[in-house]
């Protein structure tokens, strides 16, 4: 798969294609509330009081989340998001979604991927999303 760029991957929500940054310095998964109000049929918003502070050092108060399913490379998930009026990428995936997913960020080669451990009926599967090579982020 085609990189977009450093741990930017391709999902799919509710019929909408965009991007997530996978990150993993992130405890919460979130979704700009824009694009939430771009999707097809979404769950409606449940109310919620949280602030939660960004890399920057910022706090952002949020006041409502959500459950969504999306699919990320072969793998169709649900997890739950909050909503946030501003973020710099559409799409967050913290480690929250990691733990639910069960994904791991794997670099190999001078390249990203995503690892995907899943265990349908005793039987591990792996699938792998690649995104190209890891650049510093400021």
């Amino acid at each position: 798969m085609e990189a977009i760029n450093h741990c930017l991957f391709p999902i799919h929500i509710h019929g909408h294609a965009s991007r997530a940054l996978y990150d993993t310095g992130a405890t919460h998964s979130v979704i700009l509330k824009a694009l939430y109000d771009t999707l097809q049929e979404p769950p409606e918003l449940t109310p919620t009081r949280c602030s939660l502070q960004v890399g920057n050092g910022e706090t952002l108060t949020l006041a409502s989340e959500v459950t969504l399913g999306f699919t990320l490379g072969p793998q169709r998930f649900s997890t739950q998001f909050l909503v946030s009026p501003h973020l710099i990428h559409p799409v967050i995936l913290g480690t929250d979604f990691q733990c639910i997913g069960a994904v791991c960020l794997v670099y190999k080669k001078g390249k990203a991927h995503l690892v995907f451990l899943r265990q349908p009926k005793h039987t591990p599967t792996l699938a792998v999303l690649m995104v190209g090579e890891p650049k510093a982020v400021h």
